[in-house]
């Protein structure tokens, strides 16, 4: 586990889990980076979801981030929305304000999810192919 929680937090999202789950998003993952198509992640760090990857995650060599604060605002996003929220804004406690996606393995944990909930999420920052950076959720953490 790359949060460090608490017995308040419970631990709703886990990448590797997920990725067990969703083997053929893997490999779709996998064969774009390694096409020529400018598309993907870059893979500097070993191929998505391999052995390389995580230990290069765990040993801190890809640049990552830990967000944490309270749930201040819950939506729905996206076109294919299921009617239930599936977005979160959080305050930091610098007063700076962040959003992400609801992440969770367990379609039952999308009702932890309140105004007034803590959360954590690590993040790793992974290059694309364009030179590009995005945030990929790796873990995610409520409070219960």
């Amino acid at each position: 586990m790359f949060l460090s929680l608490n017995n308040s937090m419970i631990l709703v999202f886990d990448l590797k889990q997920n990725n067990l789950k969703n083997k053929e998003h893997v490999k779709n993952v996998q064969l774009l980076m390694l096409d020529n198509k400018p598309f993907g992640l870059k893979g500097k760090y070993g191929l998505y979801d391999s052995s390389e990857w995580w230990d290069n995650i765990k040993e801190g060599f890809l640049p990552n981030r830990v967000i944490s604060g309270e749930i201040i605002r819950l939506y729905k996003s996206g076109q294919g929305n299921n009617g239930r929220f599936n977005a979160f804004e959080l305050m930091l406690g610098d007063g700076s304000k962040w959003t992400s996606g609801i992440y969770v393995n367990d379609e039952s944990d999308f009702k932890l999810f309140k105004i007034g909930k803590k959360v954590s999420i690590f993040y790793i920052l992974e290059e694309l192919k364009t030179g590009d950076v995005i945030d990929l959720v790796v873990e995610m953490a409520v409070s219960i």
